[in-house]
């Protein structure tokens, strides 16, 4: 595993707010793209039967919503980790516990889990405020963490939020001192090249 993701931090409410914006502000830049193309490919429908219609009609609807999003938001955290927003502000999306790249599904999932965050009055994102990983909803159903990052002052042997040393403690996922969870498998990583570099 990377070593850079051994000393991260969960990334705060405002650096996800100005990556959420400014990824909306690409996602409407390829909605607008998008429109004006099916603006300059209509006198080409006046030929088509009305079936060739309805059909081109449901295709060009599902690919003007789902193409902006898999291009802006899906695709580069599967493969990078990151949205272009989150780019701007050094954040990335892994894997809860492991630390690993999110991957295609869970980058998905989290897409299409967002209403789940935003629908019932933005809760689901208030609740990121209260928690000690700062996820929101379609974080926690997606198994995913937003991180900023990396912070080479931190000793990954020791939990980022009471100092407590880790060594011994990796099964629970919590830090015996505080309870704070930590990404175990980026600590087992850290954790087990200090114990080999002790023994060798």
């Amino acid at each position: 595993m990377n070593s850079a993701l051994h000393s991260v931090y969960s990334a705060g409410p405002c650096r996800r707010l100005i990556a959420f914006l400014v990824d909306s502000a690409c996602v409407f830049a390829l909605l607008l793209f998008e429109s004006i193309m099916i603006a300059v490919l209509r006198p080409f429908r006046e030929s088509m039967t009305d079936r060739e219609v309805l059909t081109l009609g449901i295709g060009i609807s599902v690919a003007w919503v789902a193409l902006p999003l898999l291009l802006v938001m899906v695709l580069p955290v599967a493969r990078g980790g990151h949205t272009p927003g989150q780019l701007i502000c050094g954040i990335s999306v892994v894997r809860e516990l492991t630390g690993e790249p999110a991957g295609l599904a869970r980058a998905a999932g989290r897409v299409l889990l967002l209403p789940l965050s935003v629908v019932p009055a933005c809760l689901g994102l208030l609740t990121a405020l209260n928690d000690p990983l700062r996820r929101t909803w379609h974080d926690r159903c997606s198994g995913t963490v937003v991180l900023r990052g990396p912070h080479p002052e931190m000793d990954p042997t020791r939990c980022v939020h009471c100092g407590y040393d880790l060594r011994g403690s990796l099964e629970s996922g919590r830090c015996p001192e505080c309870g704070e969870r930590f990404l175990a498998g980026v600590a087992c990583d850290a954790l087990r090249s200090v114990e080999e570099e002790r023994f060798c």
